[in-house]
């Protein structure tokens, strides 16, 4: 009794290993790459955050605003703020190459939005939800919504 494989099963083995490895390669390669819509709705998702953290430290309105060439998403204090801009409360964040990413007020209780250029992020929260729309040059989008945030409600505001 001869101990180890013949030459056909060997070529068997190869063969069935090819065939599913020539399956499983192009699937393995795509997952690992990055979906730029979902990745700019992620930054979107991080700069909101960081604006909120940001204003909470510094006791200071932010505004959240894109500008084009090249698309950057960033964070700076208000203009009529008491402190001109630092590098604690300012950031900036360049976009994925071919998207473009609009800011809109949601109005309440109506699907309605209307775009704006800026979001204003204060110590205290934002009181309007809005969203980010993410699109590419094939109209495919992606959409992340934020919903009023408040951490204490200015006098006068009801919710």
């Amino acid at each position: 009794m001869s101990r180890g494989f013949t030459l056909l099963e060997v070529l068997l083995t190869l063969a069935i290993l090819s065939m599913v490895a020539t399956l499983a390669i192009p699937r393995l390669l795509t997952m690992g790459a990055i979906d730029p819509l979902s990745e700019t709705t992620a930054i979107l998702t991080r700069m909101v955050h960081t604006a909120q953290r940001l204003s909470v430290t510094s006791h200071l309105p932010l505004r959240l605003f894109i500008t084009d060439s090249p698309p950057t998403l960033h964070i700076q204090p208000l203009p009529d703020s008491q402190t001109a801009a630092t590098a604690q409360t300012s950031s900036s964040t360049l976009l994925p190459d071919n998207i473009s990413l609009t800011l809109a007020h949601e109005e309440r209780g109506i699907a309605r939005t209307t775009a704006t250029t800026e979001i204003t992020i204060t110590p205290d929260g934002y009181a309007l939800p809005f969203s980010g729309v993410a699109r590419d040059n094939h109209g495919n989008e992606k959409k992340v919504s934020f919903s009023a945030f408040l951490l204490k409600i200015p006098e006068g505001v009801t919710r």
